[in-house]
């Protein structure tokens, strides 16, 4: 496989993680969580679609895992020390966010519940998912870290892009850092990052879709293996 197929092939991996790992955990995110009732009746409403995004929520973070190792073949020879730790990040993560997705499947197990169990170990279960997501978010941002400086020394990507990743980072982190801080403009500035991350990665992976691995990765590689 040439380096430019295998960057294209990241960038593509990297993109169907929008509508796989992205909609498992944007659909309950987003959930109405200050009025039990509506929460139920969402919940019950959507259930096919809930137990939809227990399988393409599984699928997309075991692509996780594969989009990782397509980037270590393409950028180790830059750093493998970075590549390594890139991969360990994303590692990490993949552990936590299925079991999120555990205690999504008791969720729609409980759905068979009578309503008054049912609201309050729906809220429970709900907590522990969105719990081990934020803790996972410590790992979505910690590998765009190293991603970012790889894909800008290596010349994949402008070194802009590659800063940016880094800077996107921060978007993840925050998602587990702001909440515990309790800081009255925490959520605006969450949400500021977020949009920051979310810009770096479609600008990655579109980057790497189009040009692949661009005409200087072979000579960055060797330079700098």
């Amino acid at each position: 496989m040439t380096r430019n197929t295998t960057a294209r092939l990241a960038g593509l991996c990297y993109l169907a993680l929008v509508p796989t790992t992205g909609f498992a955990y944007g659909y309950v995110a987003f959930m109405p969580r200050g009025n039990p009732g509506a929460l139920i009746a969402a919940l019950e409403s959507g259930r096919q679609t809930l137990e939809g995004t227990i399988l393409i929520g599984a699928a997309g973070f075991v692509g996780y895992l594969a989009l990782a190792a397509l980037l270590h073949r393409l950028l180790a020879p830059t750093s493998k020390l970075a590549a390594d730790l890139m991969v360990l990040f994303v590692a990490a993560s993949v552990p936590l966010s299925l079991a999120a997705l555990a205690q999504r499947m008791d969720l729609v197990a409980l759905l068979e519940v009578p309503p008054p169990v049912l609201t309050s170990e729906a809220t429970r279960l709900l907590q522990s998912e969105h719990d081990l997501f934020q803790v996972s978010a410590i790992f979505w941002g910690l590998w765009m870290v190293p991603l970012g400086w790889l894909a800008s020394r290596s010349g994949i990507v402008p070194r802009l892009i590659g800063w940016w990743l880094i800077l996107g980072g921060f978007g993840y982190l925050s998602t587990f850092i702001l909440p515990l801080l309790h800081l009255r403009l925490a959520a605006s500035v969450g949400g500021v990052l977020v949009v920051l991350t979310l810009g770096s990665e479609f600008a990655f992976m579109f980057w790497l879709i189009v040009r692949g691995a661009g005409p200087g990765m072979e000579e960055a590689g060797v330079a700098r293996a």
